[in-house]
C-alpha cells in the first residue's frame, strides 16, 4: 500500500481514484500511474483499454509496448484497425500482423478500410488502390459524394497474406464479443467458419466473396450465433445466400437487427436484409432502420419485415436534410406508414420509436409538425396497444429546454387519439455527438 501522511492507502480507494481521474481528466492518467506503483496497474487498465492502430508508427509503438511489457496486452479489450487509403499503410506494414498475434484478450476487435480521399486522375486512382487484387467489370470500386471526392474501397485479396491470417485469427478469439468489419471489398465467406457467439456483429458497405471448399452445412452445424447483427451488405454471393437460408444457420437467430440503408448499393442491401428478416423470423425482437440516404431515391422498409412472428420494438431514424426539410420527410414517414399498413408488423409491436436527426432550429419543429402523416400514423396505430416513441435530436442544447414542450404541444395536436391514450411520448433530446438510440426495453 502506498503511504499518504504516514497513512497507507488502500487498493480499493486508490482504485477509485483512478477510476475518477479517468473520467474527468483522461490525460493524468499517465502521471498517476507513474506517481506511485499503487496507481500504476489500474491505470494501465484504463489507458490501454481501447486502442485505435490507424498508422504504421501507432502500430510499431503499441507492438514494442506490449512486446517489452506483456502485462499491458491483457488490458487491450478493444482494438480498431483503421486503413488509410492515401498510405497503404496496411498492405504494406509488416509489423501488424505481429501486433494482432500478441493479442489474447480482445473482447471488441473493429475493422476499418475505408476513406475519402480527393478526386484523382486516372492513373493517381490506380496509384492509389495499387496492391493487385481482382478485377469483375460490374463491381464497383468508388463511390463519388457528389462533392469532388471520391471514396476508394479496399480490396482483403489486396492485404498480405500475414495480415488476412492475423484477422481470421481475431475473428476466432475465444475472448471476442463483438466484431465490426467495414468498408472492406471481397471478404471471403470462410470467415464464418471461425466467427464464435457474439453479441454485435457488424458488417458495414462489405462485399463478400465465394471460396473454394465452403461448406454450408459444416459452417451451420457448429451453432454460432450473433445476438445483434448490424448490416449495410454491398452485395452478397452464393455461398452467404446459402448460409442465410439454411435452417440452421447463425442469421435465423439474430434477435436485434440494425440495418443501415446508404445511397451507395441500396437495392443489393435491401435484399439481403429482406432475406435476413425471413430467416430470422422466429428470433427477431427488434429491428432499426437507420436511413442515412441522401439522394433523392428513399428505399422503402421491405415487405420482408411483415414475416418477422413476434417483432416487438421498431426503430425508425433519419437525418433532417436542411435542402428539403419536408418534402424528404413526408416521403420518408410515407413509406413507413405503408410498412406498418401490413397488420402482421403491427401485431406484436410494443413500441415504435421515431428519431429525426438534424432539429436544430425552432422552425424545423414546427416544419416537421405540419407532415400530413401524423394523423394516418395516429389513426393506424390507436386502436392496438403500440406506444410511439418520436424524438427530435439536436446538437444545440438549448434545443432541449426551448423545443421539449412545443413538440409535445404541437405532436400531441396531430396525434389525438395516441396522446389520449397516454400512448404517445413527444420530446427533444440534446445530443452533441449523434449518439445512436435503438432499443429501449
Amino acid at each position: 500500500m502506498f503511504p499518504i501522511h504516514g497513512r497507507r492507502l488502500s487498493q480499493e480507494i486508490a482504485h477509485r481514484i483512478v477510476d475518477d481521474v479517468q473520467e474527468v481528466d483522461r490525460p493524468s492518467l499517465k502521471s498517476l500511474s507513474l506517481a506511485s506503483h499503487v496507481f500504476l496497474r489500474r491505470s494501465q487498465q484504463h489507458m490501454f483499454h481501447s486502442a485505435l492502430v490507424d498508422t504504421s508508427d501507432k502500430c510499431q509503438r503499441l507492438y514494442a509496448a506490449v512486446t517489452e511489457n506483456p502485462t499491458l496486452e491483457t488490458h487491450i479489450k478493444e482494438l480498431q484497425i483503421g486503413e488509410d487509403t492515401k498510405r497503404n499503410w496496411v498492405t504494406k506494414d509488416e509489423i501488424l500482423p505481429l501486433l494482432l498475434g500478441q493479442m489474447n484478450h480482445v473482447e471488441n476487435f473493429m475493422l476499418n478500410n475505408f476513406t475519402i480521399v480527393p478526386e484523382l486522375e486516372d492513373d493517381d486512382q490506380d496509384d492509389a488502390m495499387s496492391g493487385g487484387g481482382e478485377s469483375d467489370e460490374d463491381d464497383e470500386d468508388s463511390d463519388d459524394d457528389g462533392e469532388g471526392e471520391v471514396m476508394l474501397r479496399r480490396r482483403w485479396s489486396e492485404l498480405p497474406k500475414a495480415t488476412t491470417d492475423a484477422f481470421m485469427r481475431m475473428f476466432a478469439l475465444p475472448t471476442l464479443r463483438k466484431l465490426s468489419i467495414c468498408e472492406l471489398k471481397g471478404i471471403p465467406t470462410s470467415i464464418f467458419n471461425v466467427i464464435g457467439d457474439l453479441e454485435l456483429l457488424t458488417l458495414l458497405e462489405v462485399k463478400f466473396a465465394d471460396v473454394p471448399g465452403f461448406n454450408v452445412n459444416a459452417v451451420a452445424a457448429r451453432q454460432a450465433s450473433f445476438d445483434t447483427l448490424e448490416v449495410a451488405i454491398d452485395s452478397s454471393c452464393r455461398q452467404l445466400d446459402a448460409l442465410i437460408r439454411h435452417p440452421e444457420s447463425p442469421f435465423g437467430r439474430v434477435s436485434k437487427m440494425i440495418v443501415r440503408v446508404y445511397d451507395y448499393a441500396q437495392r443489393s442491401n435491401v435484399e439481403t436484409v429482406s432475406k435476413i428478416m425471413r430467416a430470422a423470423r422466429q428470433s427477431l425482437r427488434h429491428v432499426a432502420w437507420i436511413d442515412r440516404c441522401e439522394g433523392q431515391f428513399v428505399p422503402p422498409i421491405p415487405p420482408a419485415i411483415g414475416a418477422i412472428q413476434n417483432l416487438e420494438n421498431l426503430t425508425f431514424k433519419f437525418s433532417l436534410d436542411r435542402r428539403e426539410p419536408l418534402q424528404k420527410s413526408t416521403t420518408r414517414f410515407i413509406k413507413l406508414v405503408n410498412a406498418l399498413n401490413d397488420p402482421d408488423v403491427t401485431r406484436n409491436i410494443r413500441t415504435l420509436r421515431i428519431g429525426i436527426d438534424g432539429v436544430d432550429e425552432p422552425e424545423l419543429i414546427g416544419l416537421l409538425a405540419d407532415m400530413p402523416c401524423w394523423g394516418s400514423l395516429d389513426e393506424l396505430l390507436a386502436p392496438g396497444e403500440t406506444n410511439v416513441e418520436v424524438s427530435l435530436y439536436s446538437y444545440k442544447e438549448e434545443m432541449e429546454d426551448e423545443g421539449d414542450e412545443v413538440w409535445e404541444a404541437v405532436l400531441g395536436a396531430k396525434m389525438p387519439l395516441l396522446m389520449g391514450r397516454g400512448r404517445l411520448l413527444a420530446e427533444v433530446k440534446y445530443d452533441e455527438f449523434e449518439n445512436e438510440h435503438y432499443f429501449g426495453d
